[in-house]
C-alpha cells in the first residue's frame, strides 16, 4: 500500500477546502482500482493534500492512480470543481524523522 500526496490550489482566491470533503471523495472513490482511504490536510502549506492510501505493484503506479483519481473526484465531487492538481507524489519522509 502507498500514500500519495495530492496537492490542490484553488482557481479563485478565498476557496477553503473543508476537510469534511473527505467523505465524499470516499464515496465518489469506493468502485475505483486500488483505491483504499483518502484523508483531508486542508491546513497544509503551501496548498492542502489529499492523502490517498492505494493498492498499486509500483511507487510509478500508485502517483498515475492518484492523478486519475484526482482527475475523477474534481469532476464528480461539486465541491472540489473549483480546485486544480498541483502534483501527485509519494512523500518521502526522513528515517531521523520518525519517533
Amino acid at each position: 500500500m502507498y500514500l500519495v500526496h495530492v496537492s490542490v490550489r484553488p482557481r479563485r482566491g478565498g476557496t477553503v477546502l473543508s476537510p469534511s470533503v473527505a467523505g465524499l471523495i470516499a464515496l465518489a472513490c469506493a468502485d475505483q482500482d486500488g483505491f483504499e482511504h483518502v484523508t483531508v490536510h486542508a491546513d497544509a502549506l503551501p496548498h492542502p493534500v489529499l492523502g490517498f492510501y492505494l493498492l498499486a505493484d509500483s511507487l510509478a503506479e500508485a502517483e498515475t492512480s492518484a492523478d486519475a483519481l484526482w482527475r475523477h473526484v474534481a469532476l464528480s465531487v461539486p465541491e472540489l470543481r473549483d480546485w486544480e492538481l498541483v502534483r501527485a507524489e509519494v512523500p518521502l519522509l526522513r528515517p531521523e524523522a520518525e519517533s
